[in-house]
């Protein structure tokens, strides 16, 4: 909450700039603006694209039909951390230096929007992820300032005070007021009632209810606090990013046979779009919403792991989050389409004409560039976008604004109908217009073009704080698989185990273990013995994975993985997971809660007694998309 010096500071520059004006617009014409953002949110989940006939977006279709939805609407990169420090600075995060996750936090140096605005007269508000904090993967930054002078500990054991915190936290990056967190923890000065907290932010741990809804009524209670006079408020959705997680309010609207991964997604968009509904109608009673400036964006594209396997809810790391990209080619962590380009509206019943949809290509960077200038600041260079109005007013000049991107080994320019794109030695040339999937390269063909957008990108990359990661051509063993897949090229590694283990690697305890040209099965079960198992010694994972196991068992029953790390002399009580076991032939999978950084000594499967065999003709452990270990009897 605002100090009271702070809020007499805030009312002579509203003064200010209600004498001078700015734009053609008063001070007290100056908008309130939100920006909602959500987290892997594919492009095709969006009611008013037309594309999937099972998403239920009425409120977002609305507000498309008052405003302007852009079919080309671009985030700066195709993963959660760099795209976050893109909208919130205004400019291509890798200027200062934040190209991919391993690079947070952003510099407290970066002037970013919200502190912008506050030199305005605007009252800034965050609700939700921030995600442009330290945290326990922040590498480079530990070994400098945490950890400096001391040995990095695994992931798990790493802690960072809040004293090294703060100074990244939202309460330092422009917000006067956040409430700032995922689920059921975070970080605020106000609460979902409206009430305030300490001024420089404490602990809240709300009620366990839909995630999504308590993030609405912070948001909601922000608007309260702070309507009349200029406002700007970043909603930042925890969804459908994974965990998935839904309330029967939501998941009931949603029948009929589907992958349980893609109803929770459905169910968790539905959320963010009652959300928005709530909050137009707010906006609407408190006769703000003609003069309040609305953007929804997407962070990224889905993370399809290749399949979307619809895997346990269980499994709460990485996997298909259920959205979808369709027709786009690609998913998250890649610079094809379908990794960048996403849901994207704009509505400002005072200013925009309602009922627009527009093909031109537009940016994230350019919701700073925009706001900054409606609120009557100078231009500054450090902005890297454009003033989405005037694209919109000349089409012809926003299709000659380069938009640019460069991610791991990967690097990328949309230039009007044309996208080059480089993945290590690969190269590619689409025309979007003719083939948004991306399937027909013209690399070859369009020589001339290829060499204009080639040379576009290389002026870009020069004065980028890191050097390219592709500049060698190698790209790193996910990317690798990306464009096997997506893209049909020889890239040198086959999306497959990266080991193959022997049969013998198991061992049998209380059970007599056999293999034939059938598969590996269990018989003669010792019946006296409290649990039968086998046991494979020395893995290491260090990270969240899934078992699978592809089986037979002639009993229904229950199962059980137990696991022993290198650390622990003894099994842990809570080192296990069960699992029900069904009779007959079934795949089964099983989430295995791995400590980052840490050795399996012992993994066990405890199989239930049955009389007859249990046979066994697969066991693979896989995450984020990759098998990481597979047993084939």
């Amino acid at each position: 909450m605002l100090t009271q010096n702070n809020s007499i500071v805030r009312t002579c520059l509203s003064l200010v700039f209600y004498l001078t004006g700015s734009l053609g617009l008063l001070a007290d014409e100056r908008p309130n603006v939100i920006v909602v953002f959500t987290d892997d949110h594919g492009w095709a989940d969006l009611g008013i694209h037309g594309v999937r006939e099972d998403i239920q977006t009425p409120h977002l279709d609305a507000m498309a039909r008052d405003g302007v939805v852009f079919t080309s609407g671009y985030i700066t990169a195709p993963q959660c951390i760099p795209s976050r420090a893109g909208i919130i600075s205004g400019s291509y995060q890798q200027s200062f230096g934040v190209d991919d996750n391993r690079f947070s936090p952003m510099p407290e140096a970066v002037l970013t929007v919200p502190e912008r605005l506050q030199k305005a007269g605007y009252t800034t508000g965050m609700v939700g992820k921030w995600h442009l904090d330290p945290n326990v993967a922040s590498e480079e930054w530990l070994a400098g300032n945490t950890y400096q002078g001391k040995s990095m500990p695994p992931q798990n054991e790493r802690r960072i005070p809040l004293e090294d915190l703060l100074p990244f936290k939202t309460g330092s990056q422009g917000f006067d007021e956040f409430f700032e967190g995922y689920i059921y923890n975070y970080w605020a000065n106000f609460d979902v009632d409206g009430d305030s907290l300490k001024p420089t932010g404490q602990h809240v741990r709300t009620e366990e209810v839909d995630r999504l809804d308590i993030q609405t009524e912070a948001a909601m209670a922000f608007i309260d606090r702070n309507h009349g006079d200029p406002f700007f408020l970043y909603l930042s959705y925890f969804a459908p990013h994974v965990p998935l997680e839904s309330t029967e309010k939501y998941l009931s609207r949603f029948s009929g046979e589907m992958p349980e991964r893609r109803r929770y997604a459905l169910a968790m968009i539905a959320a963010i779009d009652d959300g928005v509904g709530r909050i137009r109608e707010q906006l609407r009673e408190f006769g703000e919403l003609d003069n309040t400036l609305i953007f929804f964006i997407g962070d990224n594209g889905a993370p399809l792991k290749f399949t979307m396997e619809d895997l346990p809810l269980s499994f709460k790391g990485g996997a298909w989050d259920g959205s979808m990209n369709t027709p786009l080619n690609g998913e998250k962590g890649m610079l094809a389409e379908g990794g960048i380009r996403v849901p994207y509206i704009l509505s400002w019943p005072k200013r925009v004409a309602p009922g627009q949809v527009l093909d031109v290509p537009v940016s994230s960077l350019d919701v700073g560039t925009t706001v900054v200038e409606l609120a009557g600041l100078p231009h500054d260079e450090a902005l890297h976008g454009e003033n989405i109005l005037d694209l919109m007013e000349d089409p012809v000049a926003a299709n000659q604004r380069p938009i640019f991107w460069r991610f791991w080994g990967q690097a990328a320019i949309r230039l009007g109908d044309w996208k080059y794109l480089r993945a290590g030695d690969h190269e590619f040339l689409f025309n979007l217009t003719d083939d948004i999937a991306e399937q027909n390269n013209l690399i070859a063909t369009r020589v001339e073009k290829a060499n204009e957008l080639r040379a576009l990108w290389a002026r870009w990359n020069a004065p980028l704080q890191r050097p390219f990661q592709g500049a060698t051509g190698v790209l790193n063993d996910q990317e690798q698989r990306f464009y096997s897949f997506y893209f049909g090229v020889d890239t040198g590694l086959e999306v497959k185990a990266k080991h193959v283990s022997k049969v013998d690697d198991w061992i049998a305890r209380n059970a007599t273990l056999r293999t034939d040209d059938q598969g590996l099965y269990l018989s003669d079960f010792h019946r006296k013995a409290s649990k039968a198992f086998i046991t494979v010694n020395h893995l290491s994972i260090g990270l969240e994975a899934m078992l699978r196991l592809h089986l037979s068992a002639s009993e229904a029953g229950v199962g059980r993985v137990e696991i022993r790390y290198r650390s622990e002399s003894l099994f842990a009580p809570d080192s296990y997971v069960d699992f029900d076991l069904p009779a007959g032939e079934n795949t089964v999978a099983v989430t295995l809660p791995i400590k980052p950084g840490q050795i399996l000594e012992h993994l066990r499967l405890v199989l239930p007694y049955a009389q007859q065999s249990i046979r066994i003709r697969s066991i693979d452990i896989f995450s984020d998309g990759s098998v990481l270990h597979l047993w084939e009897f």
